[in-house]
C-alpha cells in the first residue's frame, strides 16, 4: 500500500471506529476480490500469523500479568 498516510488513517479509524474495506492488488479485478474476501477468517488469521509460538516470560517476580496484544494502549498511571 502507497500514498496513504497511515497516521492519518489510524486517526481516523480510532475516532470513527473501524469499516469493511479490501486491500487486493491492482491486478486482481473487484469481482474477484470480493468473492474471496469471506474465504479468510481474519481474526483467526491475524492471530496465528503474529502470536509467539511459545509463551513469553519477563522476570521472575510475585506478580503476573497477562496482556494479548489487541492493539493495547498502555496508560501509565500517577
Amino acid at each position: 500500500m502507497t500514498g496513504v498516510d497511515t497516521r492519518t488513517l489510524t486517526r481516523w479509524l480510532r475516532e470513527r471506529g473501524t469499516r469493511p474495506g479490501l486491500l487486493f492488488p491492482p491486478t486482481m479485478p473487484l469481482d474477484e476480490a470480493r468473492a474471496n474476501a469471506g474465504c479468510v477468517d481474519m481474526r483467526r488469521e491475524v492471530y496465528y500469523r503474529v502470536a509467539p509460538s511459545e509463551r513469553i516470560t519477563y522476570g521472575n517476580g510475585d506478580l503476573t500479568i497477562l496482556l494479548i496484544d489487541v492493539g493495547c494502549w498502555v496508560y501509565e498511571v500517577r
